[in-house]
C-alpha cells in the first residue's frame, strides 16, 4: 500500500484460479500464494513472482514419487524457522515441503 492506503498493484498467480491463501514468511521479504491450481507462487514483498511450484505427474499412482502436487491447492504455510522452507497441503492428501532458494520439493507426506 502506498501512504493514502490504497494497493499499488495487483497480482493473478493463475487465471480463473481461486486464490486459496497467502503468507507472508516471518521476516516479511517474501509471500507464497497457494490457489485451486497445483502449484504454488512465490512472491516478493513488493509481489514480483519469484518462483514456483512444480506440479505433479497425475498418472503415477504413488504420490511419494511424483514431484508436485496433483490437485488443487488447500493451504500454505511458513517454517518458523526457516524463511527458506514452507510448506503445501492439497487435495491429492499430500503435504509437501518446498525449498524457495531452488524451488525444489524436499519432503512429502502421504
Amino acid at each position: 500500500m502506498d501512504h493514502t492506503f490504497q494497493p499499488f498493484g495487483t497480482i493473478v498467480p493463475y487465471e480463473g484460479q481461486q486464490t486459496r491463501a497467502i503468507k507472508y514468511n516471518a521476516s516479511g521479504t517474501h509471500f507464497i500464494c497457494a490457489t485451486s491450481a497445483p502449484r504454488a507462487k512465490l512472491y516478493t514483498r513488493m509481489g514480483r513472482a519469484a518462483g514456483e511450484c512444480k506440479s505433479g505427474d497425475m498418472y503415477v499412482m504413488d504420490m511419494r514419487r511424483t514431484n508436485g502436487h496433483v490437485s488443487g491447492l488447500m493451504c500454505v504455510d511458513w517454517d518458523p524457522q526457516r524463511d527458506s522452507r514452507f510448506v503445501t497441503g492439497a487435495g491429492d492428501s499430500t503435504l509437501r515441503f518446498w525449498d524457495t532458494e531452488r524451488m525444489v520439493q524436499e519432503q512429502v507426506v502421504v
